[in-house]
């Protein structure tokens, strides 16, 4: 969801010893830039991501298929393997899923 709100860059890492107690992790900075986001439904992404994300275990064919009902259709459409999982998506095959969520059902 980030990516799609904002341009996000990696800046630096600091290491555990920066702080104090030092954590067991590396932390990160990042960037949020402004992105243009006129022509995404934000609702309609958020709720895709929701679901693709409902059940980490599960394949977006089985997460998806509450929202898309030929969520078969669907994916052969956009040529995604049914077995993926949410984590192996991309942002644009989520801006593509709320495209057709939105050409098929609003």
């Amino acid at each position: 969801m980030v990516q799609s709100l904002a341009k996000v860059e990696y800046g630096y890492t600091y290491q555990p010893t920066a702080f104090s107690p030092p954590p067991k992790v590396k932390s990160a900075i990042v960037r949020f830039g402004q992105k243009n986001i006129a022509d995404l439904n934000v609702e309609v992404l958020e709720r895709i991501c929701k679901a693709a994300f409902a059940q980490r275990r599960k394949t977006i064919k089985a997460n998806l298929k509450v929202i898309f009902p030929n969520i078969d259709d669907i994916l052969q459409e956009l040529r995604l393997d049914p077995k993926l999982r949410a984590e192996n998506l991309n942002v644009a095959d989520f801006y593509n899923l709320t495209n057709l969520y939105i050409k098929h059902y609003l």
